[in-house]
């Protein structure tokens, strides 16, 4: 079955959720995406705690690999990609 927005058991899974209690998860998730759309560099970091394990695995000659565990941190991790190749949240 395919929801409104066009995928496939999207609202099954989030009545699932709901019930579960795990609608929070879903929230956070669904504000994550619509602050990265918008380029809401700051919005996208309020939603993340003071401190993280935010570990994106890779070469280490890829600027946007790495651990980082603060917000300023992983704010270069969405600004860097935007440098790079032109793409990404920058604030």
């Amino acid at each position: 079955m395919t929801s409104a927005s066009g995928h496939p058991g999207t609202a099954e899974t989030r009545k699932a959720a709901e019930s579960t209690g795990a609608s929070g998860i879903f929230r956070t998730v669904d504000a994550f995406f619509e602050r990265f759309g918008a380029e809401d560099l700051p919005g996208l970091l309020g939603l993340f705690a003071d401190t993280v394990d935010f570990d994106v695995p890779g070469s280490p000659d890829v600027p946007w690999t790495g651990a980082r565990s603060g917000r300023d941190e992983i704010a270069e991790f969405f600004t860097v990609p935007g440098t790079v190749q032109g793409a990404g949240v920058v604030p």
